[in-house]
């Protein structure tokens, strides 16, 4: 992996990209810390380390959080609270 300053990076952006092209990895930071990695397209779509928020998007994409998300089994919660089982 190559490291390039913001600065670096948007005045080499071409160098930048013929290295990610031929499948290198390039960190852009910004004030001394990591801001973007730049990676090609294929890496970026199989890569099975992408993290769970990439890897689940497609899945839940039009998936929407029920009203009462923060009450189900509530009771049953309590429960293993209350017994001390927990």
């Amino acid at each position: 992996m190559t490291t390039y300053t913001l600065a670096e990076a948007k005045a080499r952006l071409s160098k930048v990209v013929e290295e990610v092209e031929a499948g290198n990895t390039a960190l852009i930071t910004k004030h001394g810390r990591p801001a973007a990695v730049v990676i090609k397209p294929d890496k970026a779509i199989r890569s099975p380390k992408r993290g769970l928020v990439g890897c689940l998007r497609k899945e839940f994409a039009n998936w929407e959080l029920p009203e009462d998300f923060d009450r189900i089994k509530q009771d049953e919660i309590i429960t293993l609270f209350e017994d001390g089982e927990i």
